[in-house]
Order: C-alpha cells, then structure tokens, then sequence
C-alpha cells in the first residue's frame, strides 16, 4: 500500500484527467459542428442548439481543443518512457520499425491523404456531414436575401433591397426598437429582442410601407 498522503496532488493523474475532459468537450463538439446547418442559414434563423449558437460551439469547439493540444505536451512529457518503449523492440529493447508503428504510420497517412482527396470512405464521410447540415430546413425558404445579411446596416439593408432607410427605422420605431438607427444591424435587433434576424427582415419585406 502507497504511504503517499492523501492530499498530495499527482500531476500526472491531473494532465490525463484534464486532457481526457477536454478530448470528450472537443469529440461532442466537433460532432455538433459536423451536423450544424452552414453558417448563412445558421447566423441569419438564430440556430442553436442547447441554448448555444453555432459561433459558441465553435468557441466550445477550439478553445477545449487549444488546451487539449498544451495537456497532450504534458501528457508526452510525463510518459515519454512508456511511449518509447512502444518504439523498441521487446527482445533486443532497441529502437527499431515494429510493425505497429509502421502500420499506425502507413494508416495515418492514409487518413491524411483520404482526407485532402477525399476517396471513398472518407468522401462519404464529409457528403453525409453535407446531407445533414441541410436537413435543418430542409423545404423551408430560409436563406438570406444576401452573404452576412444579419450584419448589415439598416442603411446597407434598405439600399440592397430596394427599402427607403427613414421608412424602415419608423416601422421598427413603432415594433418595439425606439433606438434604432441607419447603422443598427438586424444582428442588433435580434439580440435585443430574442426574435431571428430572419424575422426581423420578413417583417420588414412583407411590410409596404417599408418601400415608399
């Protein structure tokens, strides 16, 4: 039995708990980003997934990851020898090509080069992530009447879409967004008011008082 105090704190059991929490945050991201709808429909419907927007999965998706590659370099440093010893051969304990090493080589450079080119299986793989992401508004007329429409100005919109500026900041004025200016965004005022961007621009589009 160890004669360790129970409270001293092992670093290598904190580097590969630590590591392995930010591998599993990055693997469930990864997946939701992988089925996410494309970013156009996505920014301009309000998506989001338990109560998070796909611009915070991406958060939740990098910065785990950013960590996950700082704790793997512990992790490498605290088991150096057990990953060497992987390299050597068991008789002889020399470095040498084992063939595990030259199979996980030849298979990762598969992986790489199948995932540049995209044969199949991995082209499959990427065509399905495709299939997916258009399943969340499959049938529905919900793309933006332009890239980044969310982010656009009320001056920017208007003179894109045929609007007059004061008629459009009137109609708004009376929806709800006394503060409205020519360089609030649909972005703006979607945040202010939890509605989509996209129902903010119908409002406006479907409004005829919006073009006079």
């Amino acid at each position: 039995m160890s004669n360790r105090p129970a409270s001293t704190f092992l670093m290598r059991r904190f580097t590969s708990l630590f590591l392995g929490f930010c591998a599993l945050v990055s693997l469930v991201s990864g997946f939701v980003l992988y089925v996410v709808p494309a970013g156009r429909l996505a920014d301009w419907n309000g998506w989001s997934l338990f109560g998070l927007s796909k611009s915070e999965w991406g958060s939740l998706h990098t910065i785990p990851s950013f960590f996950f590659f700082v704790l793997l370099l512990f992790h490498l440093f605290y088991n150096w020898n057990v990953l060497m010893a992987y390299l050597k051969d068991r008789i002889s304990r020399s470095f040498t090509l084992t063939k595990e090493l030259v199979i996980a080589v030849v298979l990762t450079l598969i992986v790489i080069h199948g995932s540049i080119v995209q044969y199949q299986p991995f082209g499959a793989i990427m065509h399905f992530g495709e299939y997916t992401k258009g399943l969340w508004y499959q049938g529905e007329k919900q793309n933006p009447p332009f890239g980044h429409a969310e982010l656009a100005s009320m001056k920017s919109l208007s003179q894109k879409m045929g609007f007059k500026t004061k008629s459009v900041l009137l109609l708004l004025q009376e929806s709800g967004f006394p503060e409205v200016t020519p360089d609030t965004t649909l972005a703006d005022l979607a945040q202010q008011s939890g509605k989509t961007p996209a129902h903010i621009f119908d409002q406006i589009a479907n409004d005829d008082r919006a073009y006079e």
